[in-house]
């Protein structure tokens, strides 16, 4: 066997294995990027359909824990409902445990620029972003 039939069957081996096990989070899909002003202003044109939007996220009630309605903004009045995909909080680590990293929490992200990748879907009557993957790219400048 020469030193081809032995490279060549490995070459094709790593790209499939990099290729299928070490991709982005997002299960392969392919998000359309798309902005808040898009989304608000042709909601069907973009339903159930993968997106890709960066903003600022806020709650739009008036409390964090009895009335949270998360809204993704764009800073010029435009702004699309999130649904939200971690915990609001999470208990203290009981005594005597070995102290783990606390796991993200809704306001962590809050007031923060996130680039927010997710399905654009109708609920109830209304569209709200269904968050798959969401990443902190700035913390607000009045914060």
């Amino acid at each position: 066997m020469n030193k081809f039939q032995i490279a060549i069957p490995l070459l094709l081996g790593m790209i499939i294995l990099n290729g299928c096990c070490h991709g982005p989070k997002s299960g392969g899909k392919v998000f359309i990027k798309a902005t808040i002003k898009q989304l608000s202003e042709k909601p069907n044109k973009y339903q159930n359909k993968s997106v890709e939007i960066t903003g600022y996220l806020r709650n739009a009630g008036v409390n964090y824990f009895t009335d949270i309605r998360l809204v993704l903004e764009d800073g010029s009045g435009n702004a699309i409902s999130v649904r939200p995909w971690v915990p609001l909080g999470v208990p203290p680590p009981r005594p005597g445990v070995e102290k783990r990293p606390r796991p993200k929490v809704m306001s962590d992200y809050l007031g923060k620029k996130l680039l927010i990748k997710g399905l654009w879907q109708a609920e109830e009557g209304k569209h709200i972003l269904m968050v798959d993957e969401a990443v902190i790219l700035e913390i607000k400048e009045d914060q």
